[in-house]
């Protein structure tokens, strides 16, 4: 979680794949040419719905997709692909329960083992008085993802927040004695 210059608030995602199969992705024959991601925010793992804090990005260029380095225990991200030139971006629709299916075609030549989506969700902190008649003393902020491509899926779940506490900070005085 962080926050902009402008003030904006923020969520940043990562959604690894690759990590566990053998896969090659890339546009050559036998790679895996697609990726598709179905997203969800708001929603944690067992399909409880939350507040609605967070909206999933409109725009393309707010996905990015890095190379993944590291062994199973400590993944890192390496160098940040380029849009346009080793992959695209596509939407595909979204449900009604808010649900976005985000398609990854890699176009270029380079191929790669382990890769991640990373996004941020802004976050609307005032989205509780639609629901609540009271303050919330916990901000939650949950994502659901299903990656699917060749014959492979899995759903994976992560979530994030803090306490109301930890969002104002406190001012102590003190009194020096001569």
């Amino acid at each position: 979680m962080a926050d902009t210059p402008e003030g904006d608030s923020f969520v940043e995602w990562t959604v690894g794949f690759g990590t566990r199969w053998q896969s090659v992705f890339g546009s050559n024959p036998g790679d895996v040419n697609s990726v598709s991601i179905s997203d969800i925010v708001n929603v944690d793992e067992y399909g409880n719905e939350g507040i609605e804090y967070l909206s999933l990005p409109k725009k393309f260029d707010n996905y990015e997709i890095y190379e993944i380095s590291g062994d199973g225990k400590s993944w890192t991200l390496g160098d940040v692909l380029t849009q346009d030139e080793d992959y695209e971006i596509e939407f595909g629709s979204v449900n009604t329960d808010g649900e976005k299916e985000i398609k990854i075609n890699f176009i270029g030549e380079n191929t790669y083992e382990r890769l991640a989506l990373v996004f941020k969700t802004e976050i609307d902190l005032d989205a509780w008085q639609l629901g609540e008649n009271s303050t919330t003393d916990d901000y939650k902020f949950y994502n659901t993802a299903t990656v699917s491509y060749n014959d492979f899926e899995e759903t994976v779940w992560a979530n994030n927040g803090f306490n109301k506490a930890e969002l104002y900070g406190s001012k102590k005085g003190f009194r020096k004695r001569w």
